[in-house]
């Protein structure tokens, strides 16, 4: 495994920290996802919330994609 997947993996588990945190009955994250899908995301403080629990995954994803598009990328190049 080289090291770029190794970053990925330390990332996604902060991510999921994050994410998860405080550790009790519901997540901060899913907290805020319920309040943001019935429309009751109103309070500045509550958007900064989701997006700090919200956004490390958000990057892991998007790492993980450029990722595998670079590895595609040569891939292809290669085939020529």
């Amino acid at each position: 495994m080289n090291d770029q997947w190794k970053k990925v993996f330390w990332f996604l588990g902060i991510g999921v920290l994050i994410a998860a945190l405080p550790f009790g009955e519901e997540p901060h994250l899913l907290q805020k996802w319920k309040l943001f899908v019935n429309g009751w995301l109103h309070k500045p403080i509550d958007w900064l919330d989701f997006a700090f629990h919200g956004l490390p995954l958000l990057f892991v994803a998007s790492y993980v994609i450029y990722l595998i598009s670079i590895r595609l990328i040569v891939a292809l190049r290669q085939k020529r």
